[in-house]
């Protein structure tokens, strides 16, 4: 779990695209704990077609295809 100075913000983060359940729910209960309001709580889908490839980029389009704007 990753904070910023005030209880505005907060970001769970892992490798995986997933975490148990029972590690997110600790997570959550401590960052209630610690202050933060989770009225406006988002979790992100990390669903593998959904997450960005290995390395951050984005596939290159092969030479003399459309672009895909």
């Amino acid at each position: 779990m990753v904070t910023g100075p005030s209880t505005r913000f907060f970001w769970i983060l892992s490798r995986d695209t997933t975490l148990e359940h029972e590690t997110m729910k600790r997570l959550v209960q401590k960052a209630i704990g610690m202050g933060f309001k989770l009225e406006k709580q988002v979790y992100v889908d990390q669903k593998p077609e959904t997450a960005p490839p290995p390395g951050g980029q984005t596939p290159a389009a092969a030479p003399g295809s459309a672009p895909t704007h």
